[in-house]
């Protein structure tokens, strides 16, 4: 198909690009791992590049006496707000020369729509892990030391002692560190009466309180020895803020935002002719931040 988008054209891409991006939502989910863990917050009002979110990000409280006849102290707990710089604007753009065969099945859309979704998906994994390698100033472990059990055990009682709940902590740790653990002697017992799927499937599945994330985003930096950079953290150590791309307002152009209901992440799809190439051009974009709001939360894991 060659030509500018007519009215008639652009229901029909419309309708296509309705079906595919919904149907590739768990796509997406599927390649998010500790982006679906940590806490997210999305602001309904359009943004654009560098603007900021506040998120209710309210840390400890405390109890107080109360004294007969006397007012008590209020405590604020919006005192700890953060602000979340929306700085992450990916797209992904992609030119197709044979659209009317992409729009003619639906499928063939979501195809491509699948492809933009995985990589800003590997994108969006990546910043969060770097937005805790970053910003986490608790450390446990050894550069060029595999990791063990103990060091699970350390980084939970770092989490314990900055009062962490006991629920919703998360390990996010390389390949070889993965192989380390399911090899450790100390967790041989562990592995064949509590979690013997951790040989058969591949996987660990908790030590230490920690659900074990193994991800092949995890940063290494070259080096004498390498230095990987695991994480170990509560879900409330790191906050992803995202908004919604504003609707482009020009003949021709067609657009779709979709938001994954289970990230928050809202992705735009837009569809518009390119003269220069005589080729339909799609883009897949979304905008949002990334921030260790409560480091304290959050362990920088060495291996």
């Amino acid at each position: 198909m060659a030509g500018n988008i007519t009215g008639t054209v652009a229901a029909n891409i419309g309708a296509t690009m309705t079906y595919a991006a919904k149907e590739m939502l768990p796509i997406l989910e599927a390649n998010l791992g500790l982006a679906r863990f940590v806490r997210r917050y999305t602001d309904e009002v359009p943004g654009v590049k560098y603007s900021a979110v506040t998120v209710p990000a309210a840390g400890r409280l405390s109890a107080v006496d109360k004294a007969a006849g006397t007012a008590v102290t209020f405590q604020n707990d919006e005192g700890t707000e953060a602000t979340v710089t929306l700085n992450k604007h990916k797209v992904v753009p992609i030119r197709i020369e044979d659209f009317a065969r992409a729009i003619s099945n639906p499928d063939i859309m979501a195809g491509y729509v699948q492809s933009a979704y995985e990589a800003i998906a590997r994108q969006f994994e990546a910043d969060v892990i770097a937005a805790g390698v970053a910003g986490f100033t608790n450390t446990v472990g050894t550069y060029g030391t595999d990791l063990d059990q103990a060091d699970l055990a350390a980084c939970a009682k770092t989490l314990f002692d900055n009062y962490a709940p006991l629920a919703n902590r998360i390990a996010v740790i390389s390949s070889k560190d993965d192989k380390a653990l399911r090899a450790d002697t100390t967790l041989a017992s562990y592995f064949a009466f509590s979690d013997p799927n951790a040989v058969r499937e591949g996987r660990v599945a908790r030590i230490e309180g920690f659900d074990i994330l193994p991800s092949q985003l995890v940063p290494v930096t070259a080096g004498t020895p390498n230095q990987t950079n695991n994480l170990a953290l509560h879900r409330d150590a790191i906050w992803i803020a995202s908004r919604a791309m504003a609707e482009v307002q020009d003949n021709g152009v067609v657009v779709e935002t979709v938001t994954d209901p289970a990230t928050n992440l809202s992705f735009r799809l837009m569809v518009s002719y390119d003269h220069s190439h005589l080729a339909h051009i799609l883009t897949v974009d979304a905008l949002y931040g990334v921030s260790a709001v409560r480091p304290e939360l959050g362990v920088l894991l060495k291996s």
